[in-house]
């Protein structure tokens, strides 16, 4: 039997790391436009009825952090778009709005260039796939 300093460690360990895991993260495409890829993460798990967080994470073809856009989210059919607060530079949006069906709501993803440089671009994730 190995030392059990080394073994509780070790224990302690394998723990820490199985807590830096995506957890119940739900994922959504990708997607590109132009040269960048879009992918969403629902918050906490699959979506359901009622406040659901969508984290819209934009990474250009380099890797880099695609942080020069205002982005904003609604489900299609809905009038009203909800900008998502930019988390940094890190190309990570968040928004928490309300689905009222988990089954055949399309998340749009609007893309507006901070500059105004390029048009705005929407695109449409189905919360679950087919």
């Amino acid at each position: 039997m190995g030392n059990p300093v080394k073994l509780f460690f070790v224990a302690l360990l394998i723990l820490m790391l199985s807590g830096c895991g995506s957890g119940n993260a739900y994922l959504l495409g990708p997607q590109m436009h132009n040269d960048i890829e879009i992918l969403v993460e629902i918050r906490p798990g699959a979506p359901t009825v009622g406040m659901n967080e969508f984290l819209v994470m934009a990474t250009q073809k380099n890797r880099l952090a695609a942080s020069k856009y205002i982005v904003s989210i609604k489900l299609k059919g809905n009038e009203q778009w909800h900008q998502a607060i930019q988390d940094g530079a890190t190309g990570v949006y968040r928004r928490a709005i309300r689905v009222n069906d988990p089954d055949n709501d399309v998340l749009m993803v609007q893309l507006a260039d901070k500059d105004g440089k390029q048009p705005v671009a929407e695109l449409g994730f189905p919360l679950v796939a087919n």
